[in-house]
């Protein structure tokens, strides 16, 4: 079983006939262009013609990448198999399929054969939209958690009872969406540290010979966002945990390395490379945003409150407080309610929710991700007398209703309960 690194959180898996990808980001900005890879990548779409499979964790773009699919050859998409975790709303699916790409869904409680004696098993990881993934072939069995938010000994036990033995763990070592203001540079951290205490308790439990640090190959790229930098981990940061913390050994790699299961390697010369190409970045140009005009602005608002109108119970929905914004570049304050949408109001700025520009806020009501994707790239603030979780709340009802759900998300015999209420209600109305 042989490991090539292909980046941040891709990398390919080699046994026999079998080669499996997974989570293929090779290039370009994400998140509004704010996320860029901190290595430049060395596998070129031409290479996806020697892969058998394709595993996307989930359906963020530093893991699913609609351009990096896009410019794979049509000939190869047809011959490439597509496997997904089960979701309610199937999009991440039914994309590939539009691509051409074969699609298996895979089983939720079991082990999937990829063949000669190598099997996969991946589940979703709680309500995230995330998914682990393990693979157990006569080498041992490698478990690749990238961001599965696994903190407690408990949920790691959950995990180990169904994959049994750890060889291999992949995980995640630094943050990954807004912490603080640009003054709070403490949260960050702890952010940080956070991050690496849960790399241990994982290693607590799995108990793997070798760990291989992953999911976090990024820096933040925007001029808005940038100073979150100042605190990430570094993959050196992570080595040296590991070492002096845990009885595992870290495996670091470049991309382009590859590395046997099982085999001794030096990370040295990776880590010596990663090293300078964050200093690189240091001095790298930041992507900017021209200002939106504040009409669009008003009009996304509106269209935005009147889909997860349609989506959830009205009922439901007069429990979401409304949520005060500071444009900063307009230098606007603006209103958004459950039943008023979004509309200027009258408040100073430092008794607003949340403030930011007007691109990310315009993102933000583009499409029922667009908040999710503004928590990760960090494009706001959060003004001295504000609770920006007001604002999030909506962008957490968006989110839900992305993955195929509702807000709030009831179990079938309260959504079969309320169905006859209404029912009822309708009934004696009539």
């Amino acid at each position: 079983m042989e490991i090539e690194w292909v980046n941040h959180a891709g990398f390919l898996l080699a046994r026999g006939t079998t080669r499996l990808l997974t989570d293929p980001w090779l290039e370009g900005r994400i998140f509004d262009d704010s996320w860029d890879l901190l290595s430049p990548t060395r596998f070129r779409p031409e290479d996806f013609g020697s892969l058998t499979h394709l595993w996307f964790s989930h359906e963020h773009p530093d893991h699913f990448h609609p351009p990096t699919l896009q410019r794979i050859d049509p000939e190869i998409r047809r011959r490439l198999t597509v496997l997904y975790q089960p979701t309610r709303d199937g999009k991440v699916a039914t994309y590939c399929r539009g691509l051409g790409f074969p699609v298996v869904t895979l089983p939720a409680d079991d082990w999937y054969a990829l063949g000669e004696d190598l099997g996969l098993r991946c589940e979703p990881h709680l309500t995230s939209g995330d998914s682990w993934a393990a693979l157990r072939g006569p080498e041992g069995t490698l478990l690749n958690v990238n961001d599965c938010v696994i903190a407690d000994p408990e949920t790691a036990r959950s995990i180990r009872d169904k994959v049994g033995s750890v060889d291999v763990l992949l995980t995640q070592f630094s943050y990954a969406c807004w912490v603080g203001n640009p003054d709070d540079a403490a949260a960050r951290r702890a952010a940080a540290r956070e991050a690496l205490e849960r790399v241990r308790i994982q290693i607590e439990v799995f108990e793997p010979r070798f760990v291989i640090p992953c999911a976090s190959f990024v820096w933040f790229c925007h001029a808005e966002n940038d100073y979150l930098n100042d605190g990430a981990n570094s993959v050196r940061d992570a080595c040296d945990f590991i070492r002096e913390r845990t009885g595992a050994t870290p495996v670091v790699l470049q991309p382009g390395d590859r590395w046997r299961l099982g085999e001794a390697w030096d990370s040295d010369a990776a880590l010596q490379r990663y090293d300078e190409d964050r200093r690189r970045v240091d001095s790298a140009p930041r992507s900017s945003s021209s200002p939106a005009p504040l009409d669009e602005l008003l009009r996304a608002g509106q269209a935005f409150m009147e889909r997860l109108r349609r989506l959830n119970p009205t009922l439901f929905l007069y429990r979401v407080r409304p949520a005060h914004i500071h444009v900063c570049d307009l230098d606007r304050t603006l209103k958004l309610s459950v039943w008023g949408g979004l509309r200027e109001t009258r408040i100073a700025p430092e008794a607003c929710d949340i403030a930011l520009s007007s691109a990310a806020l315009l993102g933000s009501f583009r499409s029922l991700w667009g908040g999710g994707t503004l928590h990760v790239n960090a494009r706001f603030t959060v003004p001295p007398l504000g609770d920006h979780q007001r604002f999030r709340a909506f962008a957490q009802i968006a989110n839900r209703n992305n993955l195929g759900g509702r807000y709030p998300d009831l179990p079938v015999r309260a959504r079969r309960a309320w169905q006859r209420l209404k029912s009822s209600v309708c009934r004696r109305a009539s």
